[in-house]
Parts: structure tokens; C-alpha cells; sequence
């Protein structure tokens, strides 16, 4: 008998949104060995070709900042009033100079 999306036969079990004990423990002993190692790191890491470095750096990026999502906006100019798009092109236009301003 199969279970329900959602339910299965240990009502008792992790719950849910819980890492389980190995994946805890697998990220603690990671963040020791670094922790341990840090002066080695950074000597490895001097010690690398300026690309090189620059695409070690890039791979821990996503670890450290967060990912950004695009944002795509679609107007539709041919709905719009003439006055509507008078007023958008200008209020681009000033925060493109407040930016350049700054």
C-alpha cells in the first residue's frame, strides 16, 4: 500500500525542513578542516596564477552571496497613453542621472 503525498509510515520521524544527523555532521567536520587549515588556504590561494585565483574565488562565491534573479519586465508601449510613456522616459532619464550623479 503506498503512502500519501506527504505521509509516510513513521508519523514520528524528522520533521520536516530538519537536516538529517550525517549531512550535520558531514558539514561540521568540513568547516573543522578549513577552520584548521586556514593560513595553508590562504598560502595555497597566494600561491595560485592570478586566473586561477580569480576562478577559485568565483567557485566559492555562491557559497558566501546570495544568487540574484533576473527580473524581466515586459511593457506593452502600444497600451500605453502618449502621456504614460512621457512620463516613464522621464523618470528614467532622471534616475539615470541621479545615478551618475552620485
Amino acid at each position: 500500500m503506498a503512502f500519501k503525498k506527504g505521509q509516510s509510515g513513521n508519523p514520528k520521524g524528522r520533521p520536516k525542513g530538519k537536516a538529517n544527523k550525517t549531512t550535520g555532521t558531514i558539514k561540521d567536520f568540513i568547516a573543522n578542516v578549513i577552520d584548521d587549515n586556514r593560513e595553508q588556504i590562504k598560502a595555497d590561494i597566494a600561491g595560485l596564477e592570478p586566473k586561477e585565483r580569480l576562478q577559485f574565488l568565483e567557485r566559492l562565491m555562491p557559497y558566501v552571496v546570495p544568487k540574484t534573479e533576473s527580473n524581466k519586465t515586459e511593457i506593452s508601449f502600444e497600451r500605453m497613453s502618449d502621456g504614460d510613456i512621457n512620463t516613464l522616459a522621464s523618470n528614467l532619464l532622471n534616475s539615470i542621472n541621479d545615478e551618475n550623479n552620485t
